[in-house]
């Protein structure tokens, strides 16, 4: 089966396919905000992996930090609306984060239900590195994040119903999270810029 935009992008953006969306989102945003990254903008193509050709998804990144995703399958580019994400740094590491709900929106899809979606202002944060011309992109590991919430080692709100889970992480908590073992996915989404070959 083809699989949609969303799901090419779990590892980036967040779990969310045709059929679930699993996500962590944060109810503000954990670390300061910077001025976007000069590492970031450009074209960056997505690596090929999991069954997918390189290049099968695109961002563009303007240098105001603002994101657009394509979706390249049998020569019909697929869009999703534009956004502009933030950046920041915060011990050592560089994350990013966009509108929770613009993550929840994928492509169409799939339609979250109602009780599982982010309020009004939460955010999706990753963490990434560049290293020359490849972009590493790494998400929360939702359901790690839902089990520790549960047992109450974080401060947070599960949210599920179906198959789909959102896990809100509380602001007093999150900024110590980010640098806590386990708590980003290991494995990274991984992007080179357009025009350079990777290994």
């Amino acid at each position: 089966m083809k699989r949609s935009m969303s799901s090419l992008l779990l590892l980036a953006l967040a779990a969310c396919s045709m059929a679930a969306c699993s996500m962590t989102g944060f109810d503000r945003a954990p670390v300061a905000a910077d001025a976007c990254d000069a590492q970031l903008p450009g074209r960056w193509l997505s690596a090929a992996g999991d069954g997918e050709p390189a290049g099968a998804i695109e961002l563009r990144i303007d240098p105001a930090c603002g994101l657009q995703v394509t979706e390249h399958h049998d020569g019909q580019p697929r869009r999703r609306h534009a956004t502009t994400f933030r950046v920041g740094a915060d011990g050592g590491a560089r994350y990013a984060w966009v509108d929770a709900a613009w993550v929840q929106a994928g492509d169409g899809d799939h339609q979250v239900e109602a009780r599982v979606r982010a309020d009004p202002g939460d955010v999706f944060l990753v963490r990434y590195r560049v290293e020359g011309d490849r972009l590493a992109i790494e998400r929360p590991d939702s359901t790690a994040i839902a089990h520790r919430m549960i047992d109450g080692d974080i401060d947070g709100e599960v949210r599920k119903a179906g198959s789909d889970l959102y896990t809100r992480v509380a602001d007093a908590s999150a900024r110590e999270l980010l640098q806590s073992p386990g708590f980003f996915n290991a494995q990274a989404l991984v992007f080179h810029r357009a025009g350079t070959q990777g290994p």
